[in-house]
């Protein structure tokens, strides 16, 4: 299992206390306007006001979206939603393996596979949104190859060694980000 010769496997662990959720596409310039089966999902975002065509505008959103302290409330009530409708939930204490999961695209039966092969490339990205036990909402985004493990913990999520779930390479990896709030 992960981080080692090519196993068609990328497995995801919770260790952070809180509820995490994947949202996984085949590149960070991934359309989601294509990637759902509802396009309500989105609009429950522009209705918030962030406004998101692909993977990586949802993350710049979070990370340098300057809101109003105000906006605090709908934006991560919007952004939690979304990803509770559309991300795979990993609940803490738990690992999953989340390559061949549809994901609720409309072409299900496409796996993080079917994607990589649509695009030439063997990378995917990943969003993380956590849920810490406070009700803090936390998002990382990064690059990976489908051959690895991640652990999610409060700060960040980070490679594992090869052959585990839970033991980090690293000390530290992508950072865990707060939403974007402008100071006063």
């Amino acid at each position: 299992m992960g981080n080692g010769p090519s196993t068609g496997e990328l497995f995801v662990s919770n260790d952070s206390d809180g509820d995490a959720w994947i949202l996984l596409t085949p590149t960070k310039d991934y359309p989601l306007t294509g990637y759902f089966a509802k396009d309500s999902e989105l609009s429950n975002l522009v209705r918030a006001g962030v406004t998101v065509d692909k993977a990586v505008d949802l993350f710049n959103a979070w990370t340098k979206g300057k809101w109003e302290k105000k906006e605090k409330g709908k934006i991560t009530a919007a952004i939690l939603d979304f990803f509770k409708n559309t991300g795979l939930h990993l609940t803490f204490g738990f690992a999953r393996d989340v390559y061949d999961k549809s994901l609720c695209n409309p072409l299900h039966y496409l796996s993080a596979y079917g994607w990589g092969v649509l695009n030439n490339s063997e990378e995917m990205c990943v969003t993380v949104l956590l849920e810490t036990p406070n009700g803090e909402l936390k998002m990382a985004q990064f690059r990976t190859l489908k051959n690895w493990s991640w652990v999610v913990n409060c700060k960040c999520v980070t490679p594992t060694k090869g052959g585990t779930l839970w033991e980090k390479r690293i000390p530290t990896g992508y950072p865990l980000l707060d939403l974007d709030i402008k100071d006063d």
